[in-house]
């Protein structure tokens, strides 16, 4: 019982902890909607987020899994109407979660959230958003330097350059030539991105993909933790230290 207690305190905290610091980017026009574990910037123009920003902890990790919903859900919340589970039928693109399932695992509600489709962005399958792809790959590291940090504020959204499709019969919905993923560390005193070209063609390395915050700005005219102080803010996004973030994947990997 009292086990159970402190659990139940210990992942309040979590919680309370972050919701402490608004790390979403600004910069970009959308409707921003707010959910339990993430909070997001819907494009009419484009039919996914621009941005999906969340929390990612130790403890969220390590939550038993949920039944996966059989249907993606359209979001009454976006005011223009989100895209539908049926305008990828046939289209040959996964609907990609940009904050992925088994992030949003706290109650049967979050998890169901994660599922709406305005946290979803047309992805390539196989090599990419599936088992083994680099997309696939990025968030299992994610997941590993969240462990291994014991939290991360994550950022995480599509680059619409060298776009490669229009889909949707009711709708045009663009598939994104890049996808990316900002992250800042629970001390705020490190941060990171990466870039992923939007292909079948698996990278050698993710640490290849990785670019300075002030790079990934240029790429996606928004800014991202700009809430920082604004000197704190200079000095974590014109550089990064690789070994930082290495080290805390490594030691994510050897616990998860």
């Amino acid at each position: 019982m009292k086990k159970s207690v402190l659990l139940i305190c210990f992942c309040i905290s979590i919680i309370t902890y972050a919701q402490d610091f608004d790390h979403s980017p600004v910069g970009l026009e959308g409707e921003i909607e707010s959910y339990a574990q993430f909070k997001l910037n819907y494009s009419e123009t484009h039919e996914q987020p621009l941005w999906v920003a969340y929390y990612l902890t130790q403890t969220e990790l390590g939550l038993p899994g949920r039944d996966r919903a059989s249907r993606f859900i359209t979001d009454t919340n976006i005011s223009t109407g989100s895209a539908t589970h049926d305008d990828y039928t046939n289209t040959g693109y996964d609907r990609g979660h940009l904050s992925r399932a088994e992030f949003n695992k706290q109650t049967e509600q979050s998890y169901e959230e994660s599922f709406h489709m305005s946290n979803i962005s047309p992805q390539i399958g196989a090599n990419f958003n599936r088992t083994g792809g680099d997309w696939y790959n990025l968030e299992e590291l994610e997941m590993d330097i969240a462990y291994g940090l014991d939290g991360l504020y994550s950022v995480t959204g599509p680059i619409f350059k060298d776009n490669l499709d229009v889909i949707g019969d009711e709708v045009a919905i663009v598939v994104p030539g890049y996808f990316y993923k900002a992250f800042l560390s629970p001390d705020k005193k490190e941060a990171i991105a990466f870039v992923l070209r939007h292909d079948n063609i698996d990278d050698n390395s993710l640490w290849e993909a990785v670019v300075t915050i002030n790079e990934l700005e240029v790429l996606t005219g928004m800014n991202f933790f700009g809430r920082l102080d604004n000197k704190d803010e200079k000095s974590l996004e014109s550089q990064y230290n690789l070994s930082y973030w290495q080290n805390a994947a490594q030691i994510g990997a050897e616990e998860r």
